[in-house]
């Protein structure tokens, strides 16, 4: 009877746990800004169309992941992961929410004149009424304390 008492107490503090974090309390480690430009990001895929979507999301991703000119998705972004997430987009809630985050690197991302140095997190958002698997957004910080950017997209 012990176990099942205990059990039953983790379920309950897991449900409770989940419905804070359901009334925009953000988990620990979570940044109010990359919340912010997921947010924003989110909102953009769910209101336009795929092109519309591709140059309004400009200011919220990493210069990696943008064209040579920096005025919308690079054609590789594009075909690998943008795509899919504006397909996506609309299975998720918005206001996001975070379940969790993980720390993913220390280090440089981007190539030649696209290289900088920070760190990356990966946010985990719920889908909308909580059913599903979290999709993951991975947030640059740049080094030099610039603006958080969206660097990968697993949604």
């Amino acid at each position: 009877m012990n176990k099942l008492n205990t059990v039953l107490i983790s379920f309950l503090l897991y449900l409770f746990n989940f419905q804070l974090i359901g009334q925009n309390q953000l988990p620990e480690g979570a940044d109010p800004k990359a919340v912010e430009v997921i947010n924003k990001f989110l909102e953009i895929l769910q209101n336009n169309t795929l092109d519309k979507s591709a140059s309004l999301v400009v200011p919220y991703l990493h210069k990696s992941m943008l064209d040579k000119f920096g005025k919308t998705v690079s054609p590789d972004v594009m075909s690998v992961h943008f795509k899919r997430s504006h397909a996506n987009a609309r299975l998720y809630a918005y206001p996001v929410v975070v379940s969790r985050t993980k720390n993913v690197s220390l280090g440089v991302i981007g190539f030649a004149e696209t290289n900088e140095k920070g760190n990356s997190v990966e946010y985990f958002i719920g889908k909308k009424n909580g059913r599903g698997y979290p999709g993951a957004i991975r947030i640059f910080f740049p080094e030099n304390g610039g603006e958080p950017k969206i660097s990968y997209l697993g949604i």
